[in-house]
């Protein structure tokens, strides 16, 4: 059986391996007592967190000090060639998309053409078929 522990000057939890101790019938766990605990670091602490060995608890920095320790974020305003390169992907992204269109729309044209073009060459054969009729009933007079 595995067990974990707890590094005292930080808090990282480690696994150990159990020995198992036939003569008192019991598992064993051994580790170095003074660098680890199996007490569980609360989870509402932040580092810097530590084990007390006076106190036998853990002592971390609460979520507000954590926060407050954190570097603060500056909002850097971009230079001009950034703001030109964002300009110019913006115009290749818009150009991108009516080229886009303009394909979709040639596309739907030559279908519409080739519509039309058989509905043409249908014509023209029924077209041709009433001369024909024409023309055999022409001779037969």
């Amino acid at each position: 059986m595995y067990k974990q522990i707890y590094r005292k000057t930080d808090g990282t939890p480690e696994l150990i391996q159990d020995r198992y101790d036939e003569e008192s019938e019991i598992s064993i766990y051994e580790y170095d007592k003074d660098l680890y605990t199996d007490s569980i670091p609360p989870s509402n602490l932040y580092q810097p967190i530590q084990f007390s060995e006076e106190t036998n608890e853990w002592i971390g920095t609460a979520k507000e000090e954590y926060k407050e320790s954190l570097p603060k974020e500056e909002i850097s305003q971009p230079s001009a060639s950034e703001l030109m390169m964002a300009s110019t992907q913006i115009q290749v992204a818009e150009s991108s998309f009516q080229l886009r269109d303009t394909q979709k729309q040639l596309a739907q044209s030559m279908l519409e053409n080739d519509e039309k073009d058989k509905r043409v060459k249908t014509l023209e054969e029924q077209q041709a078929q009433i001369l024909l009729e024409l023309t055999e009933m022409k001779g037969v007079n």
